[in-house]
Parts: structure tokens; C-alpha cells; sequence
């Protein structure tokens, strides 16, 4: 995916992509994965990240949109949790 817009589209648009089927949940997490690896060594914003584990996720809501179900407007869209509380 090559669309210069995508870091700053709503939560909205992707979601009416995704639903629509203009935009897949896997095109995106692959999107998010290829901009985090590319801006965290400046920003060190997240750690860990399980690309695998995110990549499952993102094809096993395409494969559910695809059969017909929709578990509502966040469906297929990624997910991070700010976490300030260093732990082991």
C-alpha cells in the first residue's frame, strides 16, 4: 500500500474502507507494521511488537468480514495500548 494519506486518516474512513472492502484489515496491519518499524528507532514507542501475532489478527477479520460478519465499526482495525508502567 502506497497512500501517503493513510498515517492521517479517521478512524471513520478506515473503518467505511474496511467495511466496504476498499481496504483490507491484513493491507493495514502490514501498513502499521512497515511505518512502526520505520519511525520506532526515533520514537521507541513500541515495544514489544509481535508482527506475527498482529498479522493472525488482522487475517482472521478479513476471513470473518469475508464470511459476513461484522463485529462492529472497529472491526479489523488495529489496536495498540500505551503502556507507562515499565514492567518484567
Amino acid at each position: 500500500m502506497n497512500d501517503p494519506s493513510m498515517p492521517w486518516r479517521s478512524l471513520t474512513e478506515l473503518s467505511n474502507l474496511i467495511h466496504t472492502g476498499d481496504l483490507s484489515p491484513v493491507e493495514l496491519m502490514e501498513y502499521l507494521l512497515f511505518r512502526v518499524d520505520s519511525l520506532n528507532g526515533k520514537l521507541n514507542a513500541f515495544r514489544p511488537l509481535e508482527p506475527d501475532r498482529s498479522l493472525d489478527a488482522a487475517r482472521a477479520a478479513e476471513i470473518a468480514l469475508r464470511a459476513g460478519e461484522d463485529w462492529g465499526p472497529l472491526h479489523g482495525i488495529p489496536l495498540a495500548v500505551k503502556d507507562i508502567i515499565d514492567i518484567k
